[in-house]
């Protein structure tokens, strides 16, 4: 992913998180990229093709994958 694509992400985030109920239907692509990270780099370590700091950085992303989810229920349950 370039960097323009990064900053554009990293500003999605911010924006949900000034109003996640508004911006409730943003959470889902930021689970599936948080999701498609971890996924690829898992299967880059099981190929034994990466190491060190890219698992953490796929290990806290699949985190934040996981509190997305959380939240995009919990938002759902408040909204009704």
């Amino acid at each position: 992913m370039g960097s323009s694509a990064s900053r554009l992400l990293s500003s999605l985030f911010l924006l949900i998180g000034t109003n996640p109920q508004k911006f409730r239907a943003m959470i889902v692509p930021s689970i599936v990229e948080k999701f498609s990270f971890a996924a690829a780099v898992a299967v880059l370590l099981m190929l034994g093709r990466v190491q060190g700091q890219i698992v953490t950085g796929a290990a806290i992303d699949l985190l934040l994958g996981v509190l997305f989810v959380v939240s995009w229920f919990n938002l759902a349950a408040t909204k009704e």
